[in-house]
């Protein structure tokens, strides 16, 4: 097999790669702070080559834990907001704890990164007052959700630098990261049965993502123009402002015709 560098596989074949990569190369430092004789660059080589049939020389697996610049680094800093020290060497100065509870605040970060909700279908929960002084009666509904927790929504976000598409917002959050949402243009869940894959999502700020979900607002199926049933919205005609990934048309004309002022 013709060996490859990390940085040139391709997302859309191996859209897990670093992610998968990441956490086992996590799980083979603690073996090792644990006390375990084991090889860092053996075991990347392995499971790159097991997982993903993906050749690795022994240079480019040192190169993915090089404590100054590596695809890990710019995983986590995408994911946290924080630089990352990838050599073992650094974290045994630390010590195990010290590790794990690193490990712990990345997973916390990780998941908030990650995931994408789409409502199935359901209905509000609350409460409405009987009469002026009447008691408040609650009505308790189900709300079936998808849950998207891949490496294709994240690497979107970094694709687009975690920026909407639609108007170029982004915020910060407390424990680092920044944070955005990804947009099924089809929704998943049913009766829509639309598809996981890239050409079927946008990254969106929240108030665009639910804009989008609601039909206030849709892209052009031709031109990627915004519409918006507002016309003052400040987008509003104006093109996608970030285009780095290719939408299909089938998908762009669905959400038209099935939500667009509906």
């Amino acid at each position: 097999m013709q060996e490859q560098s990390l940085e040139r596989f391709s997302w859309r074949e191996h859209p897990d790669a670093v992610e998968l990569g990441f956490s086992h190369y996590l799980n083979l430092i603690e073996r090792r702070l644990q006390g375990e004789d084991i090889s860092l660059v053996q075991g990347l080589r392995q499971f790159y080559q097991t997982e993903l049939g993906v050749s690795l020389r022994e240079t480019q697996a040192r190169g993915l834990m090089h404590r100054d610049s590596s695809v890990f680094i710019d995983y986590v800093n995408q994911v946290t907001g924080e630089r990352f020290t990838p050599n073992v060497e650094y974290w045994e100065t630390l010590g195990l704890d010290a590790f794990l509870s690193w490990t712990k605040r990345f997973n916390s970060a990780q998941n908030i990164a990650a995931i994408d909700l789409e409502e199935e279908q359901g209905d509000i929960t609350g409460s409405r007052r009987i009469g002026r002084e009447g008691p408040a009666v609650r009505r308790t509904t189900v709300v079936r959700q998808i849950y998207r927790d891949n490496a294709l929504s994240r690497f979107l976000k970094y694709l687009y630098d975690s920026h909407c598409q639609v108007c170029g917002f982004s915020f910060p959050l407390p424990r680092g990261g920044i944070y955005v949402e990804c947009h099924h243009i089809r929704p998943l869940g049913n009766p829509h049965q639309g598809p996981d894959i890239e050409n079927n999502m946008l990254v969106l700020c929240p108030n665009h993502h639910a804009m989008m979900d609601y039909g206030v607002i849709a892209v052009h199926p031709e031109n990627r123009a915004v519409l918006s049933i507002d016309p003052s919205l400040a987008q509003q005609g104006q093109p996608l402002q970030l285009q780095k990934h290719v939408l299909k048309v089938e998908f762009l004309e669905y959400h038209y015709t099935h939500h667009f002022g509906r």
